[in-house]
């Protein structure tokens, strides 16, 4: 999968402060046994761990998946209070529905791009979680597993309301049906959550890949011991075992004292986000293409009505042949000119135009 022109920065987190928490963590990502390509994105690093499951086929949930950790990852999370992030977390949504709403306008082929997306961000003791769609996340504590987020899908609903079972979930026709993603379209509202970590800890984030064919039990057991990188391969090789009709990926974090003297890694990318060809979507920079666009289009349309008026004018000045009477040019009837200057998406073909260009 092929990311966006989005910039990991440098977080510059400085040197450790007494009761300072980090994240020694791994990442992996695999494309399944069915897929043809990996439309998972995943980002790890000491502060932030995020996963995004794309949508929307090849070029289209490899972007919107990368999009989402590119703008999650520009943020330097660690210059910000823990009060202050789950806004951050939203403005983050707000800022990839933005991209992909630009992608999909820039490219039909993307059309019904869109994304989950998982992300956890550690600041002193507090873990703050942000969550849209079917991803997870988890925490491992003194030999008991608790889910920390609530899916955002059919069954999970129908479970709510009592008509089906976690069991009977598994299998359902339906599984797969979000009732909340990012995608450029629909309004999407981050579920933002805060819960107490300490050191020993462990962390799980994983898109469906791996809940969908690894029971909860399992996963349970698979994260009990061993380092994260070589509990993260455990996990994986489950999904698979298990057939692994979906990508997979997943996050295993252990909650650690920050040492003094240790400087900060850089984040581990994986699946779409650390594909080495990016697709050149340039979102922004197409926005701001077409503001100028419309207004040079404007300053044109002015020029071409004020050069016909003129030119009309002038030939009423001039003298008219012998034996012809002088007489004024008649303006065409409802051309109001400045109306026309001032809002050129009126009803002609050169703002139909316009118009087109300008639909977000």
């Amino acid at each position: 999968m092929t990311p966006p022109d989005s910039v990991l920065v440098d977080k510059g987190d400085g040197p450790a402060q007494p009761g300072r928490l980090s994240l020694k963590c791994a990442a992996r990502s695999d494309v399944g046994l069915v897929r043809e390509g990996n439309e998972d994105s995943g980002l790890a690093d000491d502060t932030l761990l995020i996963v995004a499951d794309g949508m929307g086929g090849h070029a289209a949930g490899e972007v919107a998946s990368a999009s989402a950790v590119g703008v999650f990852g520009s943020v330097a999370w660690s210059s910000l209070v823990p009060s202050d992030i789950p806004a951050r977390i939203n403005a983050c949504i707000a800022r990839i529905s933005e991209e992909l709403s630009q992608a999909a306008f820039a490219d039909s082929e993307r059309s019904g791009l869109g994304t989950t997306v998982t992300a956890l961000i550690l600041r002193d003791q507090v873990a703050t979680i942000g969550h849209v769609g079917d991803s997870a996340a988890f925490q491992w504590r003194d030999g008991q597993l608790t889910k920390l987020t609530h899916d955002h899908t059919f069954v999970q609903a129908l479970i709510d309301g009592g008509t089906l079972t976690p069991e009977q979930a598994r299998t359902h026709p339906r599984r797969s049906l979000l009732t909340r993603a990012v995608d450029g379209v629909n309004d999407a509202t981050a579920d933002v959550s805060t819960h107490e970590v300490r050191a020993g800890d462990r962390l799980l984030l994983a898109t469906d890949g791996l809940t969908g064919v690894v029971g909860f039990d399992e996963i349970a057991g698979y994260l009990a011991s061993g380092e994260p990188g070589e509990a993260a391969e455990t996990l994986i090789g489950a999904a698979l075992i298990n057939g692994a009709p979906d990508n997979v990926t997943v996050i295993v974090a252990d909650v650690v004292p920050q040492p003094d003297d240790v400087p900060a890694l850089p984040p581990t990318l994986v699946g779409a986000a650390a594909a080495a060809d990016p697709l050149p979507v340039a979102v922004p920079r197409r926005r701001g293409f077409r503001v100028r666009g419309w207004l040079i289009g404007v300053v044109i349309l002015g020029l071409l009505i004020a050069g016909a008026i003129g030119g009309g004018w002038w030939l009423t000045t001039q003298p008219c042949p012998d034996g012809v009477q002088s007489r004024p040019l008649p303006v065409p009837a409802g051309l109001s000119l400045p109306a026309q200057v001032a809002d050129p998406l009126r009803s002609s073909a050169i703002g139909q135009t316009l118009l087109t260009c300008d639909r977000r």
